[in-house]
């Protein structure tokens, strides 16, 4: 029954009640008798709920007819075990301690579904969308507090129906259905009020570009697509940015002629285009990266460059252990290389924040794309889903993305090349949906408040989850780069879920960045690693450039630098724990909650994370900066003013009269003379 909830049959109700059968059936059965029964019913759920699974092992994962079916079974026969994981370890509670079922189940299937490790993930509550009273509250809890409430119901009707009346004098019985009561009526409070607030708002016109091109063909350089045409014609109805879909190589960062055109374009006709192409960054050989360009009329760009990768079709699952595999048997496996931060796209004060195609599948990764801070901010979800080859499941990633608007209260443009595209408001009511298959132009006016956005649950995603028992998160806090005379100071925060978190560090080798030691190998080996953590971790990063470290030294000190951008970590809040490596450097942060101390990074998991993350990103940085200096790529140190550094320092001056930007002149000179031996620099 619960199949037929989701997005393609549309009988979304029947959520509500899919699992009372079930439950009246197997509830007092052995603990055996209910792991059979779950997984046969997700089982059933999977095969009949997601029938483009076949298509897409056929036509994008490449498994040849038949065995794509013996995939799909496989699959489906994976994910059955979550039901019965669910049911039994539900039972086995139930029987051992006598708890009221009806919270039992809720908290066992929001921690289970949760943690759970899948391909693509669907929760229940993704296909609530039409019923706008339900959905409300999870701008406090996220999707999981909708998903706790669907299975609170089911368990309460389900005592309903085996107890009659003598279940209205159940406590538990009463105090579920008061649960019940208070969530909708809630959400009808919130409806309400979001209606009258967006009603009264001004509108910024946007538009979708839906340009339906067929799989496989688009292949650049593209220097006129028809996307850049309809944007012109978007422009001249005014609107002030277009957003296309993913999908087509368009060459921006290839092709000088297809990058001025864009520009061009963008300028001449006073729009944003905010395009989705496959990206490089200079100095970083062989690295491409699936990105989302804001190409904007005063000729400048911003970009994004995707941070959730796409196993199979994007990268290799695991990576670093696979790829050498891959490579052997010449398999069509990209090997698209991670971003490592999110993006706010500054378009006439609306900031748009790009989110890729298997991202909005994450409802904390997108969380964090929001945060505290945001005021001002639109969701723009570009993806192709014309590899499932049905608009079932195009349907299905459009209620995903409807989700994550209300989740974080930010209104929202989902740009899918093939349909459905979409515009919706922060509190879920559709302005604007395309046809499947179509090749169309679209221009919405979209209620927009430059001071508004962002929700409780995007301020503390973790929170609900944490509290429904699927373990805590603990934060770590470390830098690169502090004691170094050239490039900026890194420092990083990681957001690890315990006990989870813990055992993928482990199993990855996580370990101190500085463990590693300085070398092509050590480079190579924590990018590898960083690639994983930014994978599975939310994170951030700031680097310090040298003026700012400079300006620190000078008027207080660089531990109060370090301290000042922790702080900033700190104050995006999601965590239970914070762990930061330098009792002195720290102290003055420090609460109950907050930690403190020394060697952190060689005992805290948390903490190494951070660490790797922040000396990977010093790594690259470092690159780019050597090319531009023109210094061998290879120095030793990392940055650290050892003999070689210094020698070409010297060079670089004699060269060009003045040490190079990159250089932090508030550097001791004492440390200096001690190590060079001599007064060059200082002259």
């Amino acid at each position: 029954m619960s199949f037929l909830a989701f997005p393609g049959y549309s009988l979304y109700l029947l959520i509500w009640i899919c699992l009372v059968p079930l439950l009246m059936s197997y509830r007092e059965h052995p603990v055996a008798v209910n792991i059979k029964a779950g997984m046969i019913s997700l089982f059933v759920t999977v095969c009949g709920g997601f029938p483009w699974m076949n298509y897409l092992a056929l036509h994008y994962i490449g498994i040849p007819a038949p065995f794509h079916l013996a995939s799909v079974i496989i699959y489906a026969g994976y994910i059955s075990v979550l039901f019965g994981i669910i049911f039994g370890l539900t039972a086995f509670i139930y029987r051992r301690t006598r708890l009221p079922y009806i919270f039992i189940l809720p908290v066992i299937f929001v921690a289970v579904w949760r943690l759970y490790p899948m391909l693509f993930y669907f929760r229940f509550g993704e296909s609530q969308f039409p019923f706008k009273t339900a959905i409300q509250p999870i701008e406090f809890s996220g999707i999981y507090g909708l998903d706790f409430m669907i299975v609170l119901v089911n368990a309460v009707v389900a005592e309903l129906f085996i107890y009659g009346k003598k279940a209205l004098k159940d406590k538990a019985v009463m105090a579920g259905a008061g649960i019940i009561v208070l969530w909708f009526i809630t959400g009808a409070v919130l409806y309400q009020n979001w209606s009258k607030r967006i009603a009264e708002l001004p509108v910024r016109k946007i538009a979708i570009v839906q340009p339906n091109h067929k799989i496989g063909s688009g292949l650049g350089p593209v220097k006129r697509p028809i996307e850049l045409e309809m944007s012109v014609v978007a422009a001249n109805e005014g609107a002030e940015a277009a957003i296309w879909p993913e999908g087509v190589f368009y060459g921006y960062d290839y092709y000088e002629p297809v990058r001025e055109e864009f520009r061009k374009t963008a300028e001449i006709e006073n729009i944003a285009l905010i395009i989705n192409d496959r990206t490089r960054v200079e100095g970083a050989a062989g690295q491409e990266y699936v990105s989302a360009v804001a190409v904007k009329p005063d000729g400048t760009d911003e970009r994004y460059h995707k941070n959730v990768l796409v196993p199979f079709g994007e990268t290799a699952p695991l990576n670093p252990i696979t790829r050498p595999l891959i490579d052997f048997f010449d398999a069509p496996v990209p090997n698209f290389a991670a971003g490592n931060a999110y993006a706010a796209f500054n378009i006439n004060g609306i900031r748009m924040v790009p989110v890729i195609c298997y991202e909005n599948i994450f409802p904390e990764y997108t969380a964090g794309a929001v945060g505290r801070d945001g005021a001002g901010k639109m969701f723009v979800f570009q993806s192709q889903d014309g590899w499932y080859g049905s608009a079932q499941q195009a349907q299905i990633h459009l209620e995903i993305s409807l989700m994550r608007a209300v989740e974080n209260r930010v209104p929202t443009v989902h740009v899918i090349n093939n349909g459905y595209s979409a515009a919706v408001t922060p509190h879920g009511e559709l302005l604007a949906i395309t046809d499947y298959e179509s090749t169309l132009l679209k221009i919405v006016p979209i209620p927009f408040d430059a001071n508004a956005g962002g929700s409780f649950y995007s301020r503390y995603p973790y929170l609900f989850i944490g509290t429904a028992g699927t373990g805590s998160v603990s934060l770590g806090i470390d830098e690169a780069g502090r004691g170094c005379v050239l490039g900026p100071l890194c420092i990083a925060g990681v957001w690890m879920d315990e006990p989870d978190g813990t055992r993928f560090l482990a199993d990855i080798g996580c370990q101190d960045s500085k463990a590693f030691g300085s070398g092509k190998n050590a480079v190579r080996r924590r990018a590898e690693l960083a690639t994983q953590i930014r994978q599975r971790f939310r994170y951030v990063i700031y680097d310090i450039s040298p003026a700012e470290i400079d300006r620190y030294v000078r008027t207080l000190s660089l531990n109060r630098a370090e301290s000042d951008y922790a702080a900033k970590i700190l104050s995006e809040k999601g965590f239970d724990r914070a762990v930061l490596d330098g009792k002195k450097i720290f102290s003055p942060l420090t609460q109950p909650h907050i930690i403190a101390t020394d060697k952190a990074d060689s005992l805290y998991p948390e903490v190494m994370a951070a660490s790797v993350i922040a000396k990977d990103r010093r790594d690259r940085l470092l690159t780019e900066l050597y090319k531009e200096l023109n210094f061998p790529a290879d120095i030793p140190g990392g940055g650290y003013a050892n003999a070689l550094t210094l020698k070409l320092l010297g060079e670089y001056i004699r060269t060009h009269g003045r040490l190079p930007g990159a250089y932090r002149t508030s550097y001791r000179w004492s440390k200096l003379d001690a190590i060079a031996g001599n007064t060059q620099l200082q002259n």
